[in-house]
């Protein structure tokens, strides 16, 4: 059965294709932060500094940006500037977002800044060497780059309904259409059948980029076993029979795998 925080999991991933949703989005993340990826949610283990005493830099903050995704075809927003609120009897602005299918999702992340390891050839060689030297697991992922924002809402609508909404009001009249998702700067009027929501305004972390080793497909070399090796799911490798192979050919492992970023 698919669950909440997997539908929205894969929906934000297949949106913003390098990223992934850090769930719940209010959950502690940083560079460095290794674990497991299991159905577009990151699961951390530990962090690479503290485990493996690899040190990194980072690169310098981006300019902010704001990013808004919404479930195709099942999210309508709409705002209503002052003066043209008629059901409250006020003039303040106002905006309304309805959803017309279950488990749909409405995200907006205001002013983020962009988190990323800097060199990271030489990021990747000191994962290798780890692989190498047997204390990697194939299925680690590590976080390289994050999404920081000064303002977050994340909304996901509530299953076996169709008619879930959430109508917002500004505090004062001079407010903007997107100070009216900061919860400082409006009140909630009505809100039906919303499963999920979570508003912050400072240092939420709503998404990440992960890198991973990976398999390379045109190998220098056949290996002995090649038929084993194209029956296996892509991240379900027997590492030790292709290590074998390789090694009886002179080869090393990072001629059959690498590490890189995971789409």
């Amino acid at each position: 059965m698919n669950t909440m925080a997997r539908i929205y999991a894969r929906d934000i991933h297949t949106h913003f294709s390098i990223y992934y949703a850090n769930w719940p989005p209010g959950k502690p993340v940083e560079l460095g932060d290794f674990g497991i990826m299991e159905d577009c949610i990151f699961d951390k283990l530990g962090n690479i500094n503290d485990i493996y005493d690899i040190e990194f830099t980072r690169e310098q903050e981006s300019l902010p940006v704001t990013y808004e995704y919404s479930s195709s075809g099942s999210v309508e927003i709409k705002y209503h500037a002052a003066g043209e609120l008629e059901s409250t009897g006020k003039a303040n602005a106002g905006l309304e977002i309805n959803f017309s299918s279950e488990n749909a999702v409405y995200f907006n992340v205001a002013n983020c800044v962009h988190h990323s390891i800097e060199n990271k050839i030489n990021f990747s060689n000191q994962i290798m060497d780890l692989f190498e030297k047997k204390k990697w697991e194939l299925d680690y992922v590590v976080v390289t780059s994050l999404i920081e924002s000064s303002a977050a809402t994340v909304l996901i609508s509530g299953s076996g309904s169709k008619g879930a909404s959430i109508s917002l009001e500004a505090s004062n009249k001079k407010s903007k259409p997107n100070d009216l998702l900061l919860h400082s700067k409006s009140s909630i009027k009505l809100e039906r059948n919303i499963g999920f929501k979570a508003v912050a305004e400072k240092g939420l972390k709503p998404l990440l980029g992960v890198g991973k080793i990976r398999p390379k497909w045109a190998f220098p070399f056949l290996l002995k076993n090649e038929h084993v090796w194209r029956s296996l799911a892509p991240t379900k490798f027997d590492v030790s029979t292709i290590e074998k192979d390789i090694k009886e050919q002179g080869g090393h492992l990072r001629d059959a795998f690498y590490f890189g970023q995971l789409y």
